[in-house]
C-alpha cells in the first residue's frame, strides 16, 4: 500500500481548501499500541480506578452535605425556679405587686427554659410568708 499523502497544515487547525475549491477537515491520525498485562495487574488497575472514583464521589458528597446540613441547636434540659430570687410574700394586698411578680417568674421561667409541670411544681417556693396559705 503506498504512503498516505499528507495534506499541508494550517496553523489555525483550520479547513483547508483543496485546489478543486473544496474544503474538507485535515486528516487526523490515531496511533493504537496494544498492551499486554496479566489478569492480577488488570484487576489492581480496575480496583484502583473504582477507589479512585469512590474517594472522588464520597469527597464531593460530604461538600455537599456539609454545605446543605443546617446547624443544629443544643437541647438545654429544663430548669426549675431553684436560682430564682424573686419571692411573693401575699401581705399587702396590691395587685401590681402580684403582676410583677408574675411578670419576674416568666421571664425566669423561658430565660431558663423551665417546663410547665416544673414551673408548677417548683412555684411554693418562691412563695413566703401570708403566700403559702
Amino acid at each position: 500500500m503506498p504512503p498516505k499523502r499528507r495534506e499541508p497544515k494550517n496553523n489555525d487547525n483550520e479547513s483547508l481548501s483543496t485546489p478543486s475549491g473544496s474544503i474538507h477537515e485535515p486528516e487526523v491520525t490515531m496511533m493504537t499500541q496494544n498492551i499486554t498485562m496479566s489478569c492480577d495487574m488488570l484487576q489492581t488497575l480496575v480496583a484502583n480506578i473504582i477507589t479512585q472514583n469512590q474517594s472522588e464521589n464520597n469527597r464531593i458528597l460530604l461538600e455537599q452535605l456539609l454545605q446543605t446540613a443546617t446547624p443544629r441547636t443544643p437541647t438545654v434540659q429544663s430548669s426549675n425556679f431553684a436560682q430564682c430570687t424573686a419571692r411573693f410574700h401575699g401581705t399587702s394586698g396590691n395587685m401590681d405587686e402580684l403582676e410583677a411578680f408574675i411578670e419576674t417568674i416568666e421571664i425566669y421561667k423561658e430565660c431558663t427554659n423551665i417546663s410547665d409541670d416544673h414551673a408548677l411544681r417548683g412555684l411554693p417556693m418562691l412563695l413566703v410568708d401570708d403566700a403559702t396559705v
